[in-house]
């Protein structure tokens, strides 16, 4: 009977904290569009900044269907579900975490990481969801407005099942590049300046074409050592009805490993920057 006492306080005592940090995250959420209706122009600003990138990046990867009909298994308008997809995905992940992983760096070195520390809050939490930047739903809208083009114009049957494919897809690839984000920007508790999270950003940029491009042993790197394809290619391909739904379920081992992965790596950093009292310079 203590055994069982005991259980239900933990369990009591992990729904509370939970509520706690989702009522925390709530009032971060409200600020940060609050401040975007004081700012209104930057949104507008961002979506009409990456237009012209785009339509770039749509005649640059349409081009080569001019003279071929598919590449590695990719028509041209699958090819531009990938970019939307892409966009979609890149455009959530700075909204919700990337900005405030990014910024992980710089608390470090101002000393700021201890009264984050301080905080009555899971530190890795708010490290990761206090700083949103909304102005990125302009990828978002940018990116879905492409996705839904690209399929009217393919004519292919997209159902409301192959939505919700698609939409698990996209989520476990958010899971998987915020364990990825989170894990290399981790590394600045051991160095005075990495840099690897600028690095990183570059090598992500690379999900918005479909990793069946590349090939051989680096089309394999990218879907299960990398995993970049649940950035877009995944999901686009649920989409698609081109990837049979087992993809999913590697979906969830990857989401899971990554995550786990950057938690582990987290708690050793936050332990060596208690222990050794760091402040960097």
């Amino acid at each position: 009977m203590r055994r069982i006492a005991t259980i239900r306080g933990r369990v009591k005592m992990s729904v509370r904290t939970i509520i706690r940090h989702v009522r925390i995250w709530g009032a971060m959420v409200a600020v940060s569009f609050s401040r975007i209706m004081h700012y209104r122009l930057d949104t507008v600003a961002r979506f009409i900044g990456i237009l012209p990138v785009l339509i770039m990046r749509v005649i640059v990867l349409t081009l080569p269907y001019q003279f071929v009909s598919t590449i590695a298994g990719w028509d041209a308008h699958e090819v531009l579900m990938v970019l939307g997809m892409f966009y979609v995905s890149e455009g959530l992940s700075w909204v919700f975490y990337k900005r405030g992983i990014s910024l992980l760096e710089e608390r470090l070195q101002t000393g700021m990481m201890s009264s984050v520390l301080l905080k009555p809050v899971n530190s890795r939490f708010f490290i990761s969801f206090s700083e949103l930047d909304v102005t990125r739903i302009a990828d978002v809208v940018a990116g879905a407005g492409l996705l839904t083009v690209a399929v009217v114009s393919s004519g292919i049957n997209v159902g409301l099942m192959e939505i919700v494919f698609a939409a698990v897809g996209l989520f476990e690839g958010l899971a998987i590049m915020y364990g990825l984000y989170l894990l290399v920007n981790s590394l600045s508790f051991w160095t005075n300046r990495t840099y690897l999270g600028h690095v990183a950003n570059p090598v992500f940029t690379l999900a918005r074409y479909p990793v069946d491009f590349w090939g051989g042993s680096v089309k394999n790197l990218f879907y299960f050592v990398v995993p970049l394809a649940f950035v877009s290619t995944v999901p686009a391909g649920l989409l698609a009805g081109k990837l049979p739904l087992w993809w999913l379920g590697v979906g969830v081992v990857m989401a899971f490993l990554g995550v786990v992965a950057s938690s582990v790596v987290w708690r050793y950093g936050v332990r060596y920057y208690l222990d050794n009292g760091v402040r960097y310079e």
